[in-house]
């Protein structure tokens, strides 16, 4: 028997069928309503992004010393990732400020005119064509001022005053160098520590000492009965600092004559040969002046058998009857810094590499800063007392 549905239950089906349909739809409306992220009306897309790797420089060399980014921050253009320690920096612009003040003061004076008429001419011809200075007449109320200030701004500020009294003077000659530069290779600042210094008293004393392990020029040699280690640390342009030390128990003062140029000479060869072994080198950081008023420089000459007192070439009737020097040294993890100021004061009269070595500075030392390219010396320092 067949059956045959009615046309009211042919209706109920695509009813049911349309039904659910619609829920569906509802049910996937309402769950992308809900899901999705809040404010956007887009989709989310999955891929790859293409990065791409730059690598910055300074426009100079020189130590860091702060670094304000790390790998993987979001930067800004024109924003500061790391800054350099500019402090060898300033004092060469130090340096180079005081050589403009001092050749701007030139200029002034050779406007104003106004020589000394007793002061030779043959002499101001000179002064002017080999030091490209000149003379200046000061009243007696101003001339004080008038030292100490050159003395200020030719150092840079490492020397703040002249050791001239004015008021026992009638002439005043002055001459002054001037050193920074930046070790070749720099001291690890976080390496340096306290450590035992054994003074020339025989008394031990904690002082600050850098650290360094590089390939550099270290020899061994004596004088007499004396021997002696001898070392080159290279500054990053064509000066360096040599230093002798003694063997324990001997002062420096105790070198027989000729030590130094022993040692110089045993430098340059091992230098000229390529002879570098890797040094364990200890050094103390120093900042060393000499005591207030300089040092008289005439009982040294006289010792020397050199007599600068006659100022004929300046006029017969004048002497030098005071010279006296004065020194600061810096010797620090970036470098080394130096002034020495001369001063005379007149009166009407009336790698081919080695072994490595260990170069400890702990006891009394001699050290020279040297101009290699001309051979010459430009300091040279006892050093009983670095703390």
């Amino acid at each position: 028997m067949a059956y045959c549905p009615s046309g009211d239950a042919l209706m109920k089906k695509p009813i049911v069928m349309i039904v659910l349909l619609t829920a569906v739809a509802v049910a996937c409306w309402y769950g992308w309503q809900h899901w999705r992220p809040h404010g956007q009306d887009a989709g989310v897309f999955y891929g790859n992004i293409d990065v791409r790797q730059v690598s910055l420089a300074f426009e100079g060399s020189g130590r860091v010393a702060q670094v304000d980014a790390e790998e993987g921050d979001r930067v800004q253009p024109g924003q500061v990732l790391a800054i350099l320690d500019t402090r060898t920096l300033a004092l060469q612009a130090d340096q180079a400020a005081a050589q403009l003040r001092a050749q701007e003061e030139n200029l002034r004076r050779l406007k104003n005119g106004a020589r000394p008429a007793e002061i030779a001419q043959a002499f101001v011809d000179g002064v002017r064509h080999w030091f490209s200075a000149d003379l200046r007449r000061v009243g007696a109320d101003e001339a004080q001022d008038v030292l100490d200030t050159w003395v200020d701004q030719n150092t840079a500020g490492l020397i703040k005053s002249s050791a001239l009294q004015a008021d026992q003077i009638e002439l005043a000659m002055q001459n002054v160098v001037l050193f920074a530069a930046q070790w070749e290779k720099l001291f690890d600042e976080d390496a340096t520590a306290e450590a035992d210094f054994t003074r020339a008293d025989g008394k031990v004393v904690r002082v600050q000492t850098m650290r360094q392990t590089s390939a550099m020029v270290c020899t061994e040699g004596s004088t007499g009965a004396v021997t002696w280690k001898v070392l080159r640390v290279p500054y990053s342009e064509d000066f360096a600092l040599d230093i002798v030390l003694p063997q324990q128990g001997t002062l420096p003062e105790a070198l027989p004559a000729g030590t130094w140029a022993a040692a110089s000479t045993l430098l340059d060869e091992a230098q000229d040969e390529g002879i570098l072994p890797e040094v364990n080198l200890t050094l103390p950081r120093i900042d060393l002046s000499t005591p207030a008023g300089g040092v008289d420089i005439l009982p040294v000459l006289d010792s020397l058998g050199v007599d600068i007192r006659p100022m004929g070439r300046i006029n017969p009737e004048f002497e030098t009857t005071v010279y006296r020097q004065q020194v600061r040294l810096i010797v620090r993890e970036d470098g080394t810094v130096a002034a020495a100021v001369s001063e005379h004061g007149g009166m009407a009269t009336a790698p081919n590499p080695g072994p490595t070595t260990d170069f400890h500075v702990d006891h009394p030392y001699v050290l020279r800063l040297r101009d290699l390219s001309t051979g010459l010396a430009l300091f040279e320092a006892v050093i009983n007392d670095p703390s």
